[in-house]
């Protein structure tokens, strides 16, 4: 039996080990034998894009296309009918109802191995309204032929994540999938997506973005939650912890991935500039320590005395020593303003804040902070001559 190979819409080069391909009616490649775990291909396809939809090409529809089995029932074509009768054109139609599969009716894996094979769509339709893909693309595909729209049930892979880390489409056995193409007349076949589960195919022209993402994180959890799971043991817990912690290193290198990707021009000018400062602050470092104090001292607004004068000596005394009088462990208040008179030659305001310390401290004297603001103001002032 001939195997069909993995490939997106429209294969137009494929590099595979083999000596014979052959290519069904729809132009899909084929192996004449099944192929082997391990092979490694290429496949470059040409995705065309038809009002905003992945186009299946061009070929006319069959009279298959429009077949309805013998048992078909009459309130499918009647809710088709309900869905669509506000719309005229065949391609409004057919979104008319695959929002309304996508809307109406949950998806569900709990069944997907029980009733594989098996689409009774009156029953998921009317009375469960939850299930796998093939439930979804069975009704729709159904539906669209009771009112005259040729369809096609389309099996395969959903190559819908995206992995933003890796720039890489992940596609994995439980990504198997069916969906529907419909014919619509001068545009040819085109693809719909009923189920919910699944995102709706998009043309990628927006480069990496922080919802890609976020959207790449939600999958990965999304699975789980329609298997309806209910294992507890050791095993699955620390699968999940596991898995956890792999999903939170891949985020942080996404956005660091995004960051560079946006902000890269940006990136290598701080870098630059990072290092440019680094090597050449010997010549502005002490400039530019100095202009900080002297900015925290002219705009600092005291709330209080003892407050006030521990800001005011604090960045005082780290000017004086950028200017070569450095406080000793050992100097008291007095000795110190008596080697800054000695330093800059007059250190009046120094005197002052002095015996303001002493009131403070030891006499419990208060001095209004607008008297230490001007003080503060004055011994900056004279340290800079």
């Amino acid at each position: 039996m001939p195997a069909w190979i993995p490939a997106a819409s429209q294969p137009i080069q494929l590099w595979l080990p083999a000596s014979v391909i052959a290519v069904d009616a729809w132009g899909h490649p084929l192996l004449p034998g099944p192929l082997v775990a391990g092979t490694t291909y290429s496949v470059e396809s040409n995705v065309q894009y038809i009002d905003g939809r992945i186009s299946g090409g061009k070929v006319p529809p069959r009279s298959a296309d429009l077949q309805l089995p013998a048992d078909f029932d009459s309130r499918i074509k009647q809710l088709a009918t309900e869905v669509t009768h506000q719309y005229h054109e065949p391609l409004a139609k057919a979104a008319a109802l695959e929002h309304h599969l996508r809307t109406e009716y949950s998806y569900s894996f709990s069944s997907i191995f029980d009733s594989q094979g098996k689409t009774p769509l009156d029953t998921f339709l009317f009375e469960e309204k939850r299930g796998h893909c093939e439930y979804f693309a069975s009704a729709m595909a159904m539906m669209l032929r009771s009112i005259d729209i040729p369809s096609r049930l389309v099996t395969g892979f959903s190559a819908t994540q995206k992995n933003p880390l890796t720039g890489y489409y992940e596609i994995r056995a439980l990504d198997g999938h069916a969906w529907v193409e419909a014919w619509i007349e001068g545009s040819g076949w085109l693809t719909f997506e009923p189920t919910a589960f699944y995102s709706l195919p998009e043309r990628e022209e927006e480069p990496l973005s922080a919802s890609q993402i976020d959207e790449y994180v939600e999958s990965l959890t999304k699975a789980d939650e329609a298997l309806d799971v209910e294992d507890v043991s050791i095993s699955r817990v620390l699968t999940e912890i596991w898995r956890s912690l792999t999903t939170l290193v891949l985020l942080i290198f996404s956005y660091i991935k995004l960051f560079f990707i946006r902000f890269w021009p940006m990136t290598v000018l701080v870098l630059l500039i990072g290092f440019a400062l680094y090597f050449t602050r010997r010549y502005w470092q002490v400039g530019a320590l100095k202009m900080w104090s002297r900015w925290r001292i002219r705009f600092y607004k005291p709330k209080n005395q003892e407050q006030a004068l521990a800001h005011y000596l604090y960045h005082l005394q780290k000017l004086a020593s950028f200017e070569g009088a450095k406080r000793l462990p050992g100097d008291d208040i007095h000795n110190w303003s008596d080697k800054l008179s000695l330093t800059f030659g007059q250190a009046d305001a120094w005197g002052l804040l002095a015996d303001v310390v002493n009131r403070t401290y030891y006499e419990n004297q208060q001095v209004e902070l607008k008297e230490l603001k001007q003080l503060g103001m004055r011994a900056m002032l004279e340290m800079r001559g």
